[in-house]
């Protein structure tokens, strides 16, 4: 769900629990718990992007948004600190950073955050963050694990459960939040002026003058004698052998009637219990079917098992993120900035590749088969493009893929392949904005994150590296056609 920065209403009790992360360290891992917290808190908000109008201040749109919320789940993958943008600069270290104003608003108005820790990150220390984040050190993480996603949800969702709904805070040392509710504070926190006693022992107190003049006391007379205290008459006690009938009646009637009580809890039968228990409503806390128009259906993915011992109700079962064909897999390969070498184009992989996003296996699915939010609020992939950057002989691919086998060979970033890779993209797409998904063979190939380079190098803002490629799209048992 896209929360609308302007929007300041929020539901009387209501949950509302804003996700931080970024789309080039975790946006499958932040895809999945979206899915799953909105499965469970039906009645909650949940928002994981925010739609800004042209023109306006994202600063305050992003205090504006985050601050409406009352906890706010910071996803934090293994690139999460180390993120550069194109200059090589930290994002971290850069004011404007997205990611560093939503938890920096979250953690000056005292609102929750919750940082969550995917594809086995560790949590950075207070002198490796900016000033602002600081603090983050020192609120406490959960991990969500691959082998163990069931159980760490359920995990993050009973703390959430226990999350209070909060009140607008102004931050601190700021303006107070939302600024039209400032007449209605001022107002309210205004004193009424009224009339009070001085304070004793303050020689410059002043108290409220009457309106009449004041008559001069008069000496007073010696006060008489206190008349005698009457003496109260004793009323004789009731001896124990003249009770009234009806009482004597009414309690025997009682005790009769807590007898026939205590016998016939005694002798009740004990329930019998239900052969066929009621299936818990485990539907309406699950992640919705895949649309119909889907052409193929994927095999679901397979819940996590052996989950430890609780005194609490299980969790309610959520999606798991299969690692179909060491898509998911960390080598310990870090990315390149420059085009991989054609010497090394069949080796290891990393994880994430820097200007760009990964995308995996099912999210990609979800793509093709329907009109999906993955790509941002005004682009999907009914008007992006497919690439298939296999070189070699003809093969079987993704329906609907664009076979383009030069453009992830190596080189450089000004060679005839750049210039060609250029034209041939700019008869696929509409502008800079299009969103482009780039494959070859799997997380062992290097010619699909070459062409997503080619791709960010000239000027593409939505290019997205499906590290999978064709051996997870076969092992998820999606289909595959022949090459044009």
């Amino acid at each position: 769900m896209t929360l609308d920065a302007a929007d300041g209403q929020r539901r009387p009790g209501v949950l509302r629990i804003f996700i931080s992360y970024r789309r080039q360290d975790a946006p499958s891992y932040a895809r999945e718990l979206y899915h799953a917290l909105n499965s469970h808190f039906k009645d909650s908000q949940i928002f994981w992007d925010i739609k800004m109008e042209l023109g306006v201040d994202f600063v305050k749109e992003i205090e504006r948004a985050v601050g409406s919320c009352d906890v706010l789940v910071a996803v934090m993958g293994p690139n999460w600190l180390r993120m550069t943008d194109e200059s090589g600069q930290r994002r971290l270290d850069d004011p404007s950073d997205f990611v560093r104003l939503e938890i920096a608003t979250a953690l000056d108005r005292n609102i929750r955050v919750i940082p969550v820790l995917v594809q086995s990150a560790n949590m950075p220390y207070a002198n490796d963050l900016p000033a602002p984040l600081q603090s983050l050190a020192r609120r406490q993480a959960i991990e969500l694990s691959d082998k163990r996603w069931d159980y760490d949800v359920g995990e993050l969702i009973a703390s959430l459960e226990r999350v209070p709904f909060q009140k607008l805070v102004p931050p601190t040392g700021r303006e107070p939040f939302p600024v039209e509710d400032q007449p209605a504070r001022a107002a309210a926190a205004t004193p009424a002026v009224t009339a009070t006693p001085a304070t004793a022992g303050h020689s410059t107190a002043t108290t409220a003058v009457p309106t009449q003049p004041i008559a001069p006391t008069p000496t007073p007379a010696p006060a008489p004698a206190p008349p005698p205290v009457p003496t109260p008459p004793v009323i004789a006690a009731r001896s124990s052998g003249s009770i009234p009938a009806p009482m004597l009646f009414g309690g025997i009637a009682l005790m009769v009637v807590a007898i026939l009580a205590v016998l016939l809890v005694i002798t009740r039968p004990a329930p019998t219990p239900d052969p066929t228990p009621t299936a818990a409503p485990v539907a309406a806390s699950t992640r919705a079917p895949a649309p119909t128009s889907r052409p193929t259906q994927a095999p679901t993915r397979a819940a996590a098992t052996n989950a430890p011992a609780t005194t609490r109700p299980a969790p309610t079962p959520t999606v798991v993120l299969t690692n179909y064909a060491d898509e998911l897999t960390d080598f310990g390969v870090a990315p390149l900035f420059n085009l991989q070498t054609q010497d090394r184009i069949g080796s290891a992989t990393p994880t994430w590749i820097p200007g760009g996003d990964v995308i995996t296996t099912m999210d990609l699915a979800d793509a093709l088969s329907q009109s999906s939010d993955l790509f941002g609020s005004s682009t999907s992939m009914e008007v992006g493009a497919l690439v298939d950057a296999l070189g070699g002989p003809a093969h079987r691919s993704i329906p609907g893929a664009h076979w383009l086998p030069d453009a992830g060979s190596s080189g450089s970033f000004n060679d005839a392949e750049q210039q060609s890779l250029d034209s041939q993209l700019g008869d696929l797409t509409t502008d800079l904005d299009t969103p482009i998904v780039f494959f070859c063979q799997g997380s062992r190939c290097w010619e699909s994150y070459n062409a997503s380079l080619r791709a960010i190098h000239l000027g593409y803002t939505h290019v997205w590296w499906y590290r999978g490629g064709l051996s997870a799209w076969q092992a998820a048992g999606l289909p595959l056609t022949n090459t044009p």
